[in-house]
């Protein structure tokens, strides 16, 4: 039977693993979080063969396959870069999934005042006939849309520059894009 004492003294002791607990929670609460220092995700659409693959570098690889020499040969990737410097994308964004579970993945990166916020999911082509269909089953098609919305704010007090790049390498084939306006590689400042 617990005495008067020992209960004090047990409840001293969850209040210190509390309080270390809040103050953990705190102050890395706001900051993105991904389990592995290896990070691969996905964005693609409910029970298609394939998605596209964003890399732990996040550069997107769209293609069959990594592990046969010849297949990834006719990978194709597609890279970020932001700011002045139009730096790439790299490890140091950690992505992150929209509400913690949906295949859209959020990134976001700084150059100086300016914010960059980085959103990446998959839709059915905009030819299928019966689009609510195929979000949830490939109905024509094995084929998808990838689309990447870049968000850019300036957080300062003062006008400042700012640049993004999204480049393709790798078979391109601009006559079979599926919207052919988007399929030369452009640069926005």
């Amino acid at each position: 039977m617990f005495t008067r004492r020992r209960l004090i003294c047990y409840s001293k002791q969850w209040l210190i693993v509390l309080a270390v607990l809040v103050l953990h929670g705190t102050s890395r609460g706001n900051e993105p979080f991904d389990y592995f220092n290896n990070s691969w995700s996905v964005i693609g659409l409910k029970d298609y063969n394939r998605g596209t693959r964003i890399t732990p570098e996040n550069k997107l690889v769209i293609g069959d396959c990594l592990d046969d020499e010849k297949a990834s040969a006719s990978l194709a990737t597609v890279q970020m870069r932001f700011g002045r410097q139009l730096t790439p994308l790299s490890r140091e964004q950690t992505k992150t999934c929209l509400d913690g579970w949906l295949p859209v993945m959020l990134l976001t990166a700084r150059d100086g005042p300016v914010r960059y916020d980085f959103t990446l999911w998959a839709t059915p082509l905009p030819t299928v006939k019966d689009w609510k269909k195929a979000f949830d089953w490939p109905t024509e098609t094995e084929n998808f849309l990838n689309w990447i919305l870049i968000r850019v704010t300036n957080t300062g007090d003062t006008p400042a520059k700012a640049k993004v790049k999204v480049e393709q390498s790798g078979p391109h084939d601009k006559a079979s894009h599926p919207v052919s306006a988007l399929a030369v590689p452009r640069e926005y400042n």
